[in-house]
């Protein structure tokens, strides 16, 4: 019974080599393949390039190298070979990246109608589909968790850059001037006056023609209106938006989205 096992049968196989190997390399590369049947111990009976084989156009992609693949080189080999010696020339063939895909039977050497070629292209095509179907479902579920990864970040950074704005206009409005910003605002003393700009009065109220509020702690700009506008001790107030942009001055993010989404 082990001899029996053991005995040589007869196998088809049946290779797709990528597109892009040049034509004069395509020798080469079948005879690699012829190579891996021999290096198993195998006899090749005969090999099948030319019509209906040869090159041809793929039913279905296939998905090789990160990128989908519509043709290839078809070849079919018939070759006797041990049962137990199809593991190591199916390694072979996998680790071969110019073998995008193949089918290894069970031959009786008959010749192939035209029902079992179809038949046999329809198993290859079939398979070939299920592949590629599984593996943009794989792909888009990889590229929705890297979305939700960096949507998170995002939201981070944005609460993060929030609770500083309102922790430093805060202490502004309290008068808990820390020695950076109580620097900033002697400094502002000092400087002459921005184009566009005057001075608030004591109370740090801006005059109705200069109605936005520039604060020199956190180089923001507030208009009237927003959020922070009526917790912010200006150092400045600007005409408009422009000339507090000209002086250095810059909108909350959530101000900017804010004129982004009136746009």
């Amino acid at each position: 019974m082990r001899e029996y096992e053991r005995a040589p049968r007869k196998y088809e196989l049946m290779t797709i080599l990528h597109p892009e190997v040049a034509e004069e390399a395509l020798p080469g590369e079948l005879d690699r393949i012829s190579g891996y049947i021999s290096a198993v111990g195998g006899e090749l009976i005969e090999s099948l390039q030319e019509s209906p084989w040869g090159r041809r156009r793929l039913a279905y992609p296939i998905r090789s190298g990160g990128r989908d693949v519509r043709d290839g080189y078809y070849t079919v080999w018939h070759f006797e070979s041990a049962p137990t010696q199809l593991t190591e020339l199916e390694r072979e063939l996998k680790l071969n990246t110019q073998v995008i895909r193949y089918i290894l039977l069970s031959w009786e050497p008959k010749p192939l109608g035209p029902k079992e070629i179809e038949a046999a292209e329809i198993a290859a095509e079939d398979a070939a589909a299920a592949e590629y179907a599984a593996s943009l479902a794989a792909a888009a579920a990889a590229a929705a968790a890297e979305a939700e990864v960096v949507a998170e970040a995002v939201e981070a950074v944005v609460e993060a850059e929030l609770a500083t704005d309102v922790a430093a206009e805060t202490s502004a409005a309290m008068g808990l001037v820390t020695p950076a910003a109580a620097a900033a605002e002697a400094e502002s003393d000092e400087k002459p006056v921005p184009a566009g700009a005057v001075r608030p009065d004591a109370d740090g109220v801006c005059p109705a023609d200069n109605p936005i509020k520039g604060n020199l702690s956190s180089m923001y700009y507030h208009v009237p209106g927003t959020r922070f506008y009526d917790r912010t001790v200006p150092e400045y107030c600007f005409d408009t938006v422009e000339s507090a942009e000209a002086a250095g001055f810059g909108p909350t993010r959530e101000e900017a989205e804010a004129a982004a989404a009136a746009e």
